[in-house]
C-alpha cells in the first residue's frame, strides 16, 4: 500500500502541474505551453519555435515555473513558410482545425 501512495503523490503533483499549465494557456491565449524542464529535454522539431514567457506563478504552487510558448517558426527570408512535420503538432491545437 505504501508504494501506491508514493506513486499517487508523485503522479498527483505532475498531473496538478500540467492542469495549472493548461489554465495558463487559457489565461495567456497561447495554444501550447511547456515548462523549461520539458524544453531542456526536447529537441524541437523543425518548424516549431519557443518563446520564453518568463517565470510564472501557478495557482496552488509555492514557486514560480519558467514557461515557454511553442509556436510555428516564422517565415523564412524567401517568404515561404518553414513547413515541417513539427508544424502539424501545433495545427492539432488550432481552434479552426484548418491546415497550415
Amino acid at each position: 500500500m505504501g508504494s501506491v501512495k508514493r506513486e499517487i503523490v508523485f503522479l498527483g503533483d505532475t498531473v496538478n502541474t500540467a492542469a495549472r499549465i493548461q489554465e495558463l494557456c487559457r489565461e495567456t491565449g497561447e495554444r501550447v505551453l511547456a515548462s523549461a524542464d520539458l524544453i531542456d529535454h526536447l529537441e524541437l522539431p523543425p518548424g516549431i519555435a519557443k518563446r520564453s514567457l518568463g517565470d510564472l506563478r501557478l495557482r496552488g504552487k509555492g514557486a514560480d515555473l519558467a514557461l515557454y510558448a511553442l509556436t510555428k517558426a516564422p517565415l523564412r527570408a524567401s517568404g515561404s513558410p518553414a513547413r515541417a512535420v513539427g508544424t502539424d503538432i501545433l495545427n492539432e491545437f488550432s481552434d479552426d482545425r484548418s491546415p497550415a
